[in-house]
């Protein structure tokens, strides 16, 4: 009952999956690993293997770095390329 890892799978099915390939995909873009994408990992990990609830603060804030966050980084980025 303590691992949202087997939660998800129970209750969600084959939609966990979506979850975890955009935690691989968010492994894999990363060129240079600094403290907060250890931060991310680490986080993700210990909240599938011992989490207290399906959206707990930190797994939202993984999911949204996830989903979200690099998508919107990568645009402020290309655009401020584009001013200069």
């Amino acid at each position: 009952g303590l691992s949202n890892f087997f939660k998800m799978f129970t209750e969600f099915g084959i939609f966990t999956f979506i979850i975890f390939f955009y935690f691989i995909k968010y492994i894999l873009n990363i060129k240079n690993i600094n403290p907060y994408n250890l931060f991310i990992i680490t986080l993700f990990v210990t909240m599938c293997i011992r989490g207290v609830g399906y959206f707990s603060g930190g797994f939202i804030f993984c999911l949204f770095e996830f989903f979200y966050c690099k998508k919107f980084s990568n645009q402020f980025m290309l655009k401020n390329k584009h001013n200069d």
